[in-house]
């Protein structure tokens, strides 16, 4: 049986190779240190990194080095709105962790949470200024970043909002399902785009397409 490493490996080359066909832009290797954890090292190195993309998407360099450097610029923010915060107590963060986003908006930044145990995929906390709350992000890092990963590779496509109740009944292929488990390839050069992971179920679904007759046959209205 594979390991959860290896799956991740595989995944992300397919999603690499996606990226390289869809949004063939540079990206410059990424060799994370033995320290941090195999699945999370496994996944940046077979998709290495484009300094463009945190500025149209949810994502942030993997160099837990670099987080450390920007994090006190995100905490004194994060005092200057929210002095009361619990993120600003002792503890109230976790001491091992890498920035997954600085929100565009100034709404707040989310991070990984490494502190021991070891998890394979570390879990997610939002820290919002304006509130100083610290809710759990309800999907993993590796997911977060898979997500908007398949956004970056179908920016260029025609996108449309789809019901539901819409969407093919049918099983579709899923492509990436422990990166990305709600990406779904419903015919080709269709995708059903991951969801909100704050949407409520049933909620209405963003598809990609590459021409409007491949969704009109998919999609029926």
């Amino acid at each position: 049986m594979a390991t959860f490493e290896a799956t991740v490996a595989e995944e992300a080359e397919r999603l690499a190779a996606l990226l390289a066909r869809n949004a063939p832009d540079p990206r410059a290797p990424v060799n994370l240190p033995d320290r941090d954890p195999p699945a999370v090292r496994a996944f940046w190195r077979a998709i290495g990194w484009n300094a463009r993309w945190p500025r149209r998407f949810r994502l942030h360099h993997p160099d837990a080095e670099q987080s450390a450097r920007e994090l006190p610029r995100l905490l004194e923010q994060l005092a200057e709105e929210s002095p009361a915060s619990p993120a600003l107590k002792p503890g109230g963060l976790p001491q091992a962790f890498r920035i997954a986003d600085v929100d565009r908006d100034g709404i707040g930044f989310v991070l990984t949470n490494e502190d021991p145990p070891p998890r394979d995929d570390p879990a997610l906390v939002l820290v919002i200024f304006e509130t100083g709350q610290t809710p759990a992000v309800p999907i993993s890092y590796l997911t977060w970043c898979a997500d908007e990963l398949v956004a970056v590779a179908l920016e260029g496509w025609f996108q449309e909002l789809v019901p539901a109740a819409a969407l093919p009944p049918a099983p579709a292929e899923a492509p990436f399902p422990t990166l990305s488990p709600t990406t779904r390839l419903l015919a080709s050069d269709v995708w059903l785009m991951p969801a909100d992971a704050y949407a409520r179920p049933g909620a209405d679904r963003l598809v990609a397409f590459a021409s409007r007759d491949d969704f009109t046959r998919v999609v029926r209205r």
